[in-house]
């Protein structure tokens, strides 16, 4: 009974330490528990063409100090930015920071 019940553990261990490299190679993009990958510059010069100036206006978003508070908590506080037409804007920060309520 003792080697039966041996034998399903070391069994069990080698199926969960293959489950997990085999989950791991699939993963696309993993980000070791130690931190973050660092993605690089991507390769090359930028080639794309500025927008005209009679378009800019068309689409903008501009914010100018934006505020926002949650139960007399200030949660975002005085942020201004403009997201010009065709252009890629992110917001980054740290957990916490506001990037959603923004």
């Amino acid at each position: 009974m003792i080697i039966v019940l041996g034998v399903l553990v070391v069994g069990g261990l080698i199926w969960a330490l293959r489950r997990n490299r085999d989950s791991a190679t699939r993963t696309r993009g993993h980000v070791p528990a130690g931190g973050a990958a660092d993605p690089g510059l991507p390769p090359g010069a930028y080639d794309g063409t500025p927008v005209p100036e009679d378009r800019r206006p068309l689409g903008r978003i501009e914010a100018r100090g934006l505020t926002k508070e949650y139960g007399g908590v200030t949660v975002v506080d005085d942020v201004s930015f403009t997201a010009e037409p065709g252009r890629v804007t992110g917001f980054l920060g740290p957990n916490g920071a506001g990037k959603p309520v923004t």
